[in-house]
């Protein structure tokens, strides 16, 4: 994939998108808005 290029606080940051599977993201249970997220999602699906 390509690199996308954008600017914070007016320096240049290179970003890459990774397709990551689910079961290779740690989750931070205690933080209520992922929880939250993760309980209404609409399929299996993280994007």
């Amino acid at each position: 994939m390509d690199a996308l290029k954008v600017n914070l606080d007016g320096i240049s940051i290179e970003i890459k998108r990774l397709k990551i599977p689910l079961s290779k993201l740690i989750l931070d249970i205690e933080n209520p808005r992922i929880q939250y997220f993760l309980d209404t999602r609409l399929n299996d699906n993280v994007t």
